[in-house]
């Protein structure tokens, strides 16, 4: 039976659904296609470095992508100021990032 990602989100009790690529190296790292020749799993058993630099690309890629969408909600509250639920989206949204 296949595990899945709401298999692991369940047992590594995270909130949300694991991305692809957070989900393959989770699964390398307990050994799923270990004997793949190239596979995440290889790579853990092989040089553990690459999938630790991967995750490290992942992490700055999604953190340059949530400021980028931080700008772009900077950039448009003051049109949106009249709107009293927009305005309250944006406030909450920059809030939880400071």
């Amino acid at each position: 039976m296949e595990y899945t990602k709401e298999d692991l989100q369940r047992d590594a009790g995270i909130p949300h659904l694991p991305t692809d690529l957070t989900y393959e190296l989770r699964m390398a790292v307990s050994g799923h296609k270990k004997d793949e020749f190239l596979s995440w799993g290889f790579q853990w058993t092989d040089k553990p470095h690459r999938l630790v630099f991967t995750a490290c690309r992942e992490i700055e890629r999604q953190a340059d992508e949530i400021e980028r969408l931080r700008d772009a909600l900077r950039w448009a509250a003051p049109y949106v100021k009249d709107d009293p639920r927009v305005s309250a989206i944006i406030k909450a949204a920059l809030k939880e990032g400071e």
